[in-house]
């Protein structure tokens, strides 16, 4: 969009006042940008209702830890006299979408007598253990149903974070058998073990364990008939939970078994091929693990192992880069979050309308979005219609032109009295906020006579974001 086309004395003002902002952020970006009033004589006015705010993450990675923080309902909620609550509110609403992050599932799955029980022994021992958790047994199958080993370990995705490995070991299918409910008995096993199923929805890794004395069952169609049975099952799971894509790592065990290095190279080749082939629409397919374990290399940390682990702690960090996790966190903590302000209501901590309000605000934030004129255009709001709304933002597209969200959008005159009597740090020692009001209305009841639209706008950011005030 053109910069400077205008000869609105008010536009160049705030154009001089971005350009002064720019520290944080390229000169190009502030340069390019129009001011909101210019824009805004373009757009229709039931289109003016929604913003894009100030980018405050970059990276989901950044941006997850700050919505587990409760950077944006800190927000929302920092003109707020409730210091002693507060904290117990954050608490309450990331409790749950930290054992989201916390938790990393991964399936062992396969024929029986493939060393899946051997795999993840030597995996627990490569993260420092000196257990091993899993029967095995070199001429028998040792493991009925599934099994659990848990396992605590700091750094796996984030260093210095303690996190919880969940290890399931599952029993082998034969060729002609069914591997149709392996999944569902997995799920069953985490409800013992009090899981989540969110987590088991949102990162689900497989880890499918061939010998490599079986390597000829690559081209066999019954084995590809059983990997798809818990490939579907693994799909839908995901689906169910609004989970990206399951990731898919295959692993060849007994690599000393191989005459050559040439064989070794045409199974790994053939293996990954056959998978893309037969799942590679619906899984996240990677190249193969090769692991060995002769008589002169015992050592569980020896080097095919440690390659397993890093390769494995990769997927679960790419897991939490992604935009799938970043908006099941949100959810789950949106979720804690209006019911505890419905307990707030009750408590008479504040009127229904405001904390209805503040919760939307919440919702528009953790996307980056901005409403505005919500006070102006619905001033009385049921947590009904919250729900409503707020799955209208969390649904809500954006196209053509755009505008600038302002944080000076989210305002009422309850919380407009609040500032006149908060001191200048505010009652969370936040620095507080000079206010501005909009003309233009929030479209949410807007509509066709058979019922509201979301015909909202969003907009590009491009001003300055400044928590400073007047002292």
């Amino acid at each position: 969009m053109p910069c400077f086309e205008t000869d609105c004395h008010t536009c160049l003002l705030e154009i001089g006042s971005l350009l002064a902002g720019t520290a944080k952020r390229s000169i190009a970006h502030a340069a390019s940008a129009m001011c909101i009033r210019c824009v805004e004589q373009r757009m229709p006015t039931e289109r003016k209702c929604i913003g894009k705010g100030p980018a405050v993450g970059g990276q989901n990675n950044r941006r997850l830890d700050e919505t587990l923080q409760g950077d944006d309902i800190k927000e929302e909620f920092w003109d707020m006299e409730i210091k002693e609550q507060f904290p117990g509110l954050l608490a309450i609403c990331g409790e749950d979408a930290r054992k989201l992050v916390q938790k990393c599932p991964i399936f062992l799955f396969g024929r029986a007598r493939q060393g899946k029980s051997t795999v993840l022994n030597d995996l627990v021992q490569a993260l420092g253990s000196n257990e091993r958790p899993a029967n095995e047994d070199h001429y028998k199958a040792c493991t009925q149903g599934v099994e659990v080993h848990r396992w605590q370990c700091k750094g796996w995705t984030t260093p210095g974070v303690e996190e919880e490995l969940l290890l399931f070991d599952t029993e082998g299918w034969e060729l002609g058998g069914q591997a149709v409910d392996l999944l569902d008995q997995c799920m069953k096993k985490a409800n013992q073990e009090s899981i989540g199923e969110e987590v088991l929805h949102q990162r689900l890794v497989l880890v499918l364990v061939l010998g490599a004395e079986n390597r000829h069952e690559i081209h066999d169609k019954k084995f590809h008939q059983l990997i798809k049975q818990v490939c579907d099952q693994a799909t839908r799971s995901a689906e169910r939970g609004q989970g990206g894509k399951p990731v898919l790592l295959p692993v060849v065990s007994k690599e000393d078994l191989f005459e050559d290095s040439d064989i070794r190279a045409t199974t790994g080749r053939d293996f990954r091929k056959m998978l893309s082939e037969k799942i590679g629409q619906q899984m996240d397919v990677r190249d193969p693990v090769f692991i060995g374990r002769d008589k002169k290399d015992a050592d569980p940390k020896r080097p095919c192992i440690l390659e397993l682990k890093d390769r494995l702690s990769n997927i679960c960090q790419e897991q939490l880069a992604s935009v799938h996790i970043l908006r099941a966190v949100q959810l789950i903590m949106e979720n804690k979050l209006m019911q505890e302000l419905e307990k707030w209501e009750k408590e008479g901590v504040d009127p229904s309308h405001s904390l209805v309000r503040r919760f939307l605000w919440v919702v528009a934030r953790h996307r980056n979005l901005r409403i505005r004129n919500l006070y102006e255009e619905h001033k009385t709001l049921s947590w009904t219609k919250a729900r409503e709304k707020a799955q209208e933002i969390r649904s809500f597209t954006s196209s053509g032109d755009t505008i600038e969200g302002l944080d000076s959008w989210h305002d009422d005159p309850l919380r407009r009295k609040k500032k006149e009597t908060l001191d200048t740090l505010g009652s969370f020692g936040m620095p507080s906020r000079e206010a501005t009001t909009s003309a233009s209305s929030w479209a949410f009841d807007e509509g066709t006579p058979e019922g509201p639209t979301w015909d909202p706008y969003l907009a590009n950011t491009a001003s300055k974001h400044s928590k400073k005030g007047k002292k």
